[in-house]
């Protein structure tokens, strides 16, 4: 799956792009892996990685822990990465660092990857996107996806908590 496996992706967050704290938080965990890390990955995420496919949970546990809503809100199956195509605002146009992109994977409709955007890359005439996720090569990494396996980009909200007030969604 790794299409860029051995590439250095340093560039993506160390040349001044401003990066969303989701994506910060998240490469924390970049080259944990099901196998090495299967304890720590099962107590945060709330599934066994050797068992089940992880990039949803990878992507819930994140949102969750940094104040988002999840797709355990609004999706009977969250675990699905397909969970995410109705999850939050859709995004028309470039996505921006830590949107959410849900990715054609399988044979089968209800198949897919998810990750968070990181950017886009152009090469031999092709785009891909960037990505942080899950369960990618069963571990943590930064892998290029061809644009042409988007499902959908969908940018998270935010939940906001005022005192005395109950929490409401607020786009980013």
């Amino acid at each position: 799956m790794s299409q860029a496996e051995d590439e250095d992706f340093s560039h993506f967050y160390y040349d001044g792009v401003e990066y969303s704290d989701l994506v910060i938080d998240g490469l924390r965990y970049l080259g944990y892996s099901e196998q090495r890390n299967r304890r720590e990955l099962t107590v945060l995420l709330g599934v066994d990685p050797v068992k089940t496919e992880w990039c949803a949970a990878f992507m819930n546990y994140l949102l969750r822990k940094n104040g988002y809503s999840t797709s355990e809100d609004i999706h009977d199956y969250p675990l699905l990465a397909r969970s995410f195509t109705e999850y939050g605002t859709r995004v028309t146009g470039e996505p921006r660092s830590g949107d959410i992109v849900v990715l054609t994977r399988g044979t089968q409709g209800w198949q897919g990857h998810v990750g968070f955007y990181l950017g886009t890359v152009k090469r031999d005439g092709r785009t891909y996107y960037a990505l942080l996720s899950g369960n990618d090569d069963n571990r943590v990494t930064i892998d290029l996806y061809h644009v042409g396996r988007v499902v959908a980009v969908r940018r998270p909200e935010q939940l906001v908590l005022l005192q005395g007030v109950e929490p409401r969604l607020q786009p980013l």
